[in-house]
């Protein structure tokens, strides 16, 4: 993968006083975004809507077609019931057209599957109505499964082992 775009790889965004932690863009390649979560991050709604503004302002405003992110998990702390409602939310679901996580390493990889696995609960059945809206998800343990799924432009979830 190599960058094809210019970006600024801030870690934190600032709304007012408040300031969220996001990803780190790590590079791009043929609207493949691979970004990387930052350690022991709790997943909520504030943190995915710092993510998507940061993703928009990076690269939705050098190409006109969704990419399809590549996440590489370091580590989840907690969830937030909170994220579902916004990651089904049509401004989330039109950001992008897949997204693959890669699990981290040893016992957290267990712990970031369950997390995900309750948070895209709905989504991963594959029985919601308007599937064909949702972007699909997969769950890998390396980078390189996660690469080669996105690479065939999937259109169905993907959820390997940890």
């Amino acid at each position: 993968m190599s960058n094809n775009f210019d970006y600024n790889d801030s870690l934190n965004i600032q709304e007012g006083s408040v300031i969220h932690r996001c990803a780190s863009i790590i590079e791009s390649h043929n609207q493949i975004l691979c970004v990387k979560f930052p350690y022991n991050v709790e997943l909520c709604e504030d943190f995915f809507v710092a993510n998507d503004q940061h993703i928009s302002s990076e690269y939705h405003q050098h190409h006109a077609k969704s990419p399809q992110l590549l996440v590489i998990l370091d580590g989840i702390a907690d969830w937030s019931s909170d994220c579902r409602t916004y990651l089904k939310s049509e401004t989330h679901q039109s950001l992008y057209s897949a997204i693959a996580f890669t699990l981290s390493t040893g016992n957290m990889s267990v712990l970031e599957k369950h997390y995900l696995e309750l948070v895209y609960t709905n989504q991963l059945q594959n029985n919601a109505t308007k599937l064909s809206q949702r972007y699909p998800i997969g769950i890998f343990s390396n980078k390189n499964d996660a690469l080669r799924w996105l690479e065939s432009r999937p259109s169905r979830n993907k959820i390997g082992k940890p």
